[in-house]
């Protein structure tokens, strides 16, 4: 029996479906179901289908086409009407003569369900919405099930999804084709968890979007989020989070937050909300639209159980609590930093000359550590040292801009650590490897609360201490180092009054390194918590307005990892490759990261013993 071309006014409608070789291989249909203009079954549609079909009339002529199909027979039955006619020839050349748009495809989770559009969702019933040239197939596969689906895009190009997923972190793979069996692929990346994922993500995408403005260097300068303050105001929210829901039960000792709940009349996931709601509107109150869209679908994910009052209450006095307890830690003050005028030290540097970031940021109060200079680097090489020249030598020749030795893995790896302005910077990385890990291992909520916590208290002393020992030393960078090299007083230094670095230098002072002492703490939690091998795959950042869009997957930046500290250690690399540190900077960044993150495991958020 022939089997019917998919009704066009059919929306979304889901077959099943195996290998096109497969199908077509056991398939008597007159028709090629799954591209009804492909005749000769090459999966393309081309001026060779019309020809078939001609042969096919000057042969018999026009006819009924009963029984099934034999297999060397062409699918003459391109209307789907079980009859072969002049009508088939004219549907192929019209199909072929039309004006076509190039193919284009988007797919992202349904706004009704993902209301802060930030990737993450919160039931396990996922759907995506998206938007392709009209009638277009649209081939996906479970996830889970690994099952191939199909679907149809209505005539305005349209097309849904439905899935039902586990906890976890997905990447659904779709392809989408014409009638003219043209064919756009797409990866369009899932993540379902509970309400500290849900917050996390929102979170790292209002770090992205965040502007300042200053007068320095010129009235009206823009700048992005820093990456110090990042990881501080990740870890009031993400630890008010965990206070919230651990007042509930007391497993493990407090962050910030010293008192109890009722446990009969809180919900956690509640709780837990309202704490990173008002946390985060305290921290960026120009984001409300975020924080109000992120809290409707975290209250939307829990069953009315009359405790919505007291919960949002319980959150908001931890939330409080941990507020006034930052509320005077250093962060805000106002430091007029001086740079030195001998060589060797900072200066701000081309291309836009900024202000020093943050130089107040020695003076702000650790969460853990028992001062900002607990864990201070001994001082960086001498200028007129060997090892200073061998250092400059190397970042001059791995790092340039331009003739460098580079291999192109290196500049990939310079890349994808990069975390620049715009992006969700290197502590956001972290959070979201961080995160991405705690769903893969499908932990409960409060292990994912606790998780987070730790790791962004050690992101937020990391910062504390490595601006410390930056403006202690107050090192110049590689491009100022190579640039001046005829005043270091150092013979075996080469001086390139042109050299530029691959990446942009930030405006601070190179040593020690920022993201490798970021990475080191970072690497040091997530090892504690899942382990020394632990295999992972991360993403290059993306702006945050094309983060909910499938991604060409041959343009996206992914890179594996057998470790958190083989991850620390290339981006280390990366600053080097990038030519805006040397590699002192990131070998002793990433020790202090280290015993940051160790001192953090070890005395922070501890289990409780009675």
């Amino acid at each position: 029996m022939c089997r019917k071309f998919l009704d066009m006014k059919t929306m979304n409608r889901k077959i099943s479906i195996e290998s096109l070789e497969n199908r077509l291989a056991f398939d008597g249909s007159w028709q090629n179901v799954f591209l009804p203009n492909d005749v000769d079954g090459s999966q393309e549609v081309s001026p060779l289908d019309v020809l078939q079909i001609i042969n096919e009339l000057n042969i018999g002529g026009p006819r009924d086409l009963s029984g099934p199909r034999p297999p060397d027979e062409p699918y003459c039955d391109v209307n789907g009407d079980l009859r072969l006619d002049p009508t088939d020839v004219l549907a192929v050349v019209d199909s072929i003569n039309r004006t076509r748009v190039g193919m284009f495809g988007q797919a992202a989770l349904d706004s009704a369900r993902d209301l802060n559009r930030n990737g993450t969702v919160l039931s396990q019933s996922v759907r995506l919405a998206g938007k392709t040239v009209p009638w277009a197939f649209v081939d996906y596969v479970d996830p889970l099930s690994l099952a191939k689906m199909r679907t149809q895009a209505n005539d305005s190009g349209d097309f849904g999804i439905s899935l039902d997923l586990v906890q976890g972190v997905y990447d659904l793979q779709i392809t989408v084709m014409d009638d003219l069996g043209r064919k756009l692929p797409m990866v369009s990346p899932v993540r379902v968890g509970n309400v500290v994922h849900e917050w996390n993500a929102a979170v790292l995408n209002v770090i992205r979007d965040w502007r300042g403005v200053t007068d320095d260097p010129v009235p009206g300068t823009r700048f992005t989020s820093e990456p110090p303050r990042v990881g501080r105001n990740i870890a009031m929210i993400q630890g008010a989070m965990f206070d919230a829901i651990n007042a509930i039960d007391r497993t493990y000792e407090s962050f910030l937050y010293q008192g109890t709940a009722n446990r009969v009349g809180i919900d956690p996931r509640i709780a837990a909300s309202s704490a990173a709601y008002y946390v985060a509107t305290h921290l960026y109150p120009s984001f409300s639209s975020v924080w109000d869209s992120t809290l409707a679908e975290c209250l939307a994910s829990v069953p009315d159980a009359g405790q919505l009052h007291s919960s949002m209450e319980f959150g908001q006095e931890v939330a409080m609590a941990v507020i006034a307890a930052r509320a005077n830690d250093g962060s805000d003050a106002k430091v007029d930093y001086v740079p030195g005028d001998q060589p060797g030290d900072w200066n701000r540097t081309l291309p836009a000359f900024l202000a020093p970031l943050l130089p107040q940021w020695p003076q702000v109060i650790p969460f853990a550590m028992s001062s900002p200079n607990q864990f201070l680097s001994p001082p960086p090489p001498a200028l007129d040292t060997e090892a200073y020249a061998i250092a400059v030598d190397q970042v001059m020749k791995l790092g340039s801009r331009s003739n460098s030795t580079r291999t192109a893995d290196q500049t990939d790896i310079a890349n994808f650590w990069a975390d620049g302005g715009g992006t969700f910077t290197p502590p956001g990385h972290w959070n979201r490897i961080g995160a991405d890990t705690s769903l893969a291992s499908n932990q409960n909520l409060i292990e994912s609360a606790r998780t987070l916590a730790l790791l962004n208290i050690a992101l937020a002393d990391a910062g504390i201490s490595c601006w410390d020992t930056k403006y202690a030393y107050g090192l110049w960078r590689p491009i100022d180092a190579i640039r001046k090299a005829d005043t270091d007083g150092n013979a075996m230094t080469l001086q390139d009054a042109s050299w530029l670095p691959l990446l942009v230098t930030p405006p601070f002072p190179a040593y020690t390194s920022g993201h490798s002492t970021f990475s080191g703490a970072s690497a040091e939690i997530l090892t504690a918590i899942f382990g020394a091998s632990y295999s992972f795959t991360s993403q290059k950042d993306v702006p945050t307005n094309t983060a909910q869009l499938p991604y060409d997957p041959s343009k996206r930046i992914l890179r594996s990892f057998g470790g958190f500290y083989q991850a620390a250690e290339e981006a280390s690399w990366s600053r080097v490759y990038g030519g805006i540190h040397f590699l002192f900077d990131g070998t002793e960044g990433l020790e202090a990261g280290y015993s940051i993150g160790a001192l953090v495991h070890s005395t922070m958020l501890r289990p409780k013993t009675s």
